[in-house]
């Protein structure tokens, strides 16, 4: 028994630097001592010494905690990985996606459109650039987005593809005039203020995306 404690003092000696490799001088105690009980378990080798921290009692060391698990218990951060991975699967996805429309959920509306904007550096006829993104925040189409925009103008030409201007309103015309789920047009005009858009038509097609990604 005190070969074995010898030979555990002899390969901890130098973490602790409380005596030689050797042991061939004694144990140093600190004269200010004010924790023997946890003083004489390091001594034996019971208990591992916590670098930077000091306790005066044995009972102000935190025990380990060996209550069980719950059965087919998984962490948190492991659920998440799973379920990223299982949003990687084709089939999942659409079982998903035919869930949600089965519960009637979903379905978007013109709420799910979000136009946002902001000025760019770029200058026309001494008049700013602003630069508009039309965001779907939606898993389903959107035909015939009709944007209102009161006393709307610009010296910047607008891009055909995504809008076309009549009058005080904007066609939108991105994707042949379905914009398609989660998707994100952009178009850019001049003016020396910006004007603001409000979606005031438009169709949504939960079925055909659905119908798509089976």
């Amino acid at each position: 028994m005190l070969r074995g404690i010898d030979s555990t003092l002899k390969s901890r000696a130098k973490v602790y630097k409380i005596a030689s490799c050797d042991l061939s001088r004694p144990l140093r105690e600190s004269s200010n001592n004010s924790a023997p009980e946890y003083s004489d378990l390091l001594r034996m080798g019971l208990v591992d010494a916590i670098e930077g921290v000091q306790f005066s009692h044995m009972s102000m060391i935190p025990s380990c905690d060996y209550t069980p698990f719950p059965r087919n218990w998984i962490p948190n951060h492991e659920k998440v990985l799973l379920e990223y991975i299982r949003l990687q699967d084709p089939k999942y996805l659409c079982d998903l996606h035919r869930s949600i429309k089965r519960q009637g959920n979903c379905q978007c509306s013109l709420s799910n459109v979000l136009v946002a904007q902001s000025k760019s550096e770029l200058v026309v006829q001494k008049k700013p650039v602003w630069n508009v993104t039309i965001n779907l925040d939606c898993p389903c189409t959107l035909t015939g987005l009709v944007l209102s925009s009161n006393g709307f103008q610009t010296v910047l030409p607008l891009d055909p593809t995504v809008v076309i201007q009549k009058g005080n309103q904007l066609n939108v015309t991105a994707d042949g005039g379905t914009i398609g789920p989660f998707s994100k047009n952009t178009f850019a005009y001049a003016w020396d203020t910006s004007f603001s858009f409000t979606p005031i038509i438009g169709q949504p097609n939960c079925s055909g995306f659905v119908s798509q990604s089976l």
